[in-house]
């Protein structure tokens, strides 16, 4: 994991990638609001046939923690590490 956020902090440190981020961000909110984590949860669970509960959860990006909070209580089986670049 350590790894990982290395990657992400020296990723952050170019403005392009905190333009995009910043572009993205309302553009996913469009298409699948703002309370799109339980769109996604659904989609990765018919994905994996819903046979496996989710052992880990990466929140990259994760702010304050609002949806860590949210994957907490949607996963409660799994792990959750939360970033914030």
């Amino acid at each position: 994991m350590a790894k990982v956020s290395r990657i992400l902090d020296r990723l952050y440190e170019f403005d392009s990638v905190r333009q995009l981020k910043d572009w993205l961000r309302p553009v996913k909110h469009f298409f699948f609001g703002k309370n799109d984590i339980y769109y996604v949860l659904d989609r990765i669970r018919q994905a994996r046939g819903g046979t496996d509960g989710m052992r880990t959860v990466l929140d990259i990006g994760a702010a304050v923690g609002d949806k860590t909070l949210t994957f907490l209580n949607a996963l409660p089986e799994a792990t959750v590490y939360s970033f914030e670049p």
